[in-house]
């Protein structure tokens, strides 16, 4: 999608939303919504969650809270009840083919997603290495190289990026692309698979999400911090953001205390995430946890003690 004015029918919403997209080929725009809000995703993509049609009689829909709007709404083009319940239900159809079609490509992608590992060149593996990553977790976790399409100057172009496994021991549950060295106000994180919830990415799959379980904002992140550690029994996890989608909070509610990491400037979201995981620890560092560990040497002692300044939050 790309950013847009508002049409001239929802033109009365000037300054209630943000974030305006157009969607490419249809009669229809998102943006955040009037009741709920929205901010970016966590792979920097705009909230899309308010959806806005004018093919017709103009409406529109929000997927979060539910909402049904239309730009006269206290007139008398407003329409009557059975209008509304047989267009939200055709909403919730859309959603639901969504939903099948986006577990149709997650089965395909089970069968080329290694090739993102097995195609890596030594240039890539370099960049891996710079980030705080050897060679044999680049090998554990199957990270890989591939691209993604952008919007660049109003064209589409493929992108090189760093992929990352989202693996559960249920399986695979998507690949997250980072984009290497990405254009200004382009986001540097998208998903292989669209419309399903993001996944938290799991240390060591095949460690249990209980007892104490530390949660870092980003994959990266955690990567770097449960390296230096050096313990491959530790539960740790690296969240898609610091606005993890409900999904990712109900796993981490399976443990008995979380230390949170999160990223300088999370502020009251970080408290706000805290007070919904269990007997949860919050640490907001001076700087990203993983530039920090690369530019000061730090070893496993040194995180330790990091980690053990982390307070709980009442």
């Amino acid at each position: 999608m790309r950013k847009s004015s508002l049409p001239p029918e929802w033109r009365i919403l000037e300054g209630s939303v943000q974030y305006v997209q157009k969607v490419p080929g249809r009669l229809e725009w998102s943006s955040t919504c009037p009741q709920c809000g929205g901010t970016p995703h966590a792979d920097g993509e705009w909230p899309d969650r308010f959806r806005m049609f004018t093919d017709g009689k103009p409406r529109a829909w929000c997927r979060q809270c539910g909402l049904i709007a239309f730009p006269d709404q206290f007139g008398s083009n407003r329409p009557d009840d059975e209008d509304l319940e047989r267009w939200r239900r055709q909403q919730q159809e859309v959603e639901l083919r969504r939903k099948r079609e986006a577990e149709r490509a997650l089965a395909l992608l089970e069968n080329f997603w290694l090739d993102y590992h097995r195609q890596m060149t030594v240039e890539d593996r370099r960049w891996w290495r710079r980030r705080g990553v050897p060679d044999s977790l680049q090998d554990f976790w199957k990270l890989g190289a591939g691209s993604a399409d952008i919007p660049v100057d109003g064209q589409w172009q493929s992108w090189p990026t760093a992929t990352i496994p989202l693996l559960a021991p249920g399986g695979l549950r998507n690949v997250k692309h980072r984009l290497k060295d990405p254009p200004r106000g382009v986001g540097k994180y998208r998903y292989e698979v669209a419309h399903v919830p993001a996944a938290l990415f799991l240390c060591n799959p095949e460690i249990p999400l209980e007892g104490h379980v530390y949660c870092v904002e980003g994959e990266i992140k955690a990567m770097v911090t449960w390296s230096t550690l050096r313990d491959e029994e530790l539960p740790m996890v690296g969240l898609p953001g610091i606005r993890p989608p409900r999904s990712c909070i109900k796993e981490l509610r399976r443990a008995e205390q979380v230390t949170l990491v999160v990223d300088p400037g999370a502020g009251e979201q970080g408290v706000r995430l805290a007070k919904e995981l269990p007997d949860c620890r919050l640490l907001e560092c001076c700087a990203k946890i993983d530039d920090l560990i690369l530019a000061t040497h730090a070893n496993k002692d040194d995180v330790e003690r990091l980690l053990r300044q982390a307070r709980r939050v009442i």
